[in-house]
C-alpha cells in the first residue's frame, strides 16, 4: 500500500468469480445505490474503468436482476445507465503527494 500498487480483483470474494448481476441480491442492490449516487453528481468523477465496470455489470438486462422487484428504483436504473451511456468519463489524473 505504501507504494501505491495494492491492486485487488474485481471479483465475487466467496467464489472468485467476475461480479455480475443477478448472482447475489445485496450486489445487485449495492451497484443500483452507486449508480443512482454517480448519476445525481451527472457522472462528473467516474472513471473509465467504473465506467466500464458499471455498464459490464448491466450488460444483460435480461437477467433476473433483484432491483427489477422494485418498478421505481428499476426504471431509475435504466434511466442511469442511458445517461452512463452518453459521459465521456473523465480521465484519471494521477496526485501527487506533497
Amino acid at each position: 500500500m505504501r507504494a501505491d500498487s495494492l491492486v485487488l480483483p474485481n471479483c465475487d470474494l466467496d467464489s472468485g468469480k467476475v461480479t455480475k448481476a443477478a448472482e447475489y441480491s445485496l450486489t445487485d442492490d449495492t451497484y443500483a445505490k452507486l449508480l443512482a449516487q454517480l448519476s445525481e453528481r451527472k457522472f462528473d468523477q467516474t472513471s473509465p474503468q467504473l465506467r466500464a465496470n458499471i455498464l459490464g455489470f448491466y450488460g444483460d438486462l435480461s437477467a433476473p436482476i433483484e432491483t427489477k422487484k422494485d418498478q421505481g428504483q428499476w426504471q431509475s436504473v435504466l434511466t442511469s445507465l442511458d445517461q452512463l451511456r452518453l459521459v465521456t468519463p473523465a480521465p484519471v489524473i494521477a496526485s501527487v503527494p506533497h
